[in-house]
């Protein structure tokens, strides 16, 4: 008899290699936690609070680092087989933006 877990996993398995959109959706979820938080940010600069949107923009640059650092599988979030660049660029990215969200003067 299986235990739980075991069918959890299955279940999991199932979605993952679904052939349609969601299976594709979900073998990206990095890339589709990232690209909400970016369309977060966008909203919020279209509102009319673009320091809070820049600030949500560059702390999804900052968590794509932090996917691409730690996760075995990225995804798309691999931009070039060599870690160290994507680390470069996203890092680089995303603390370039928040220091412009929070240094910017307010007539910005």
């Amino acid at each position: 008899m299986s235990s739980s877990a075991d069918k959890d996993t299955r279940l999991w398995d199932r979605l993952v290699d679904h052939p349609g959109l969601m299976g594709r959706v979900r073998r990206q979820w990095p890339w589709t936690v990232v690209l909400v938080l970016v369309a977060t940010g966008l909203v919020m600069i279209a509102v009319g609070f673009w320091r809070i949107g820049a600030g949500v923009i560059g702390l999804a640059m900052v968590s794509a680092g932090a996917l691409r650092a730690t996760l075995k599988e990225p995804g798309i979030l691999e931009i070039r087989p060599q870690r160290w660049i994507d680390l470069c660029f996203y890092f680089g990215l995303g603390i370039s933006i928040l220091a412009l969200a929070i240094l910017r003067g307010p007539t910005g």
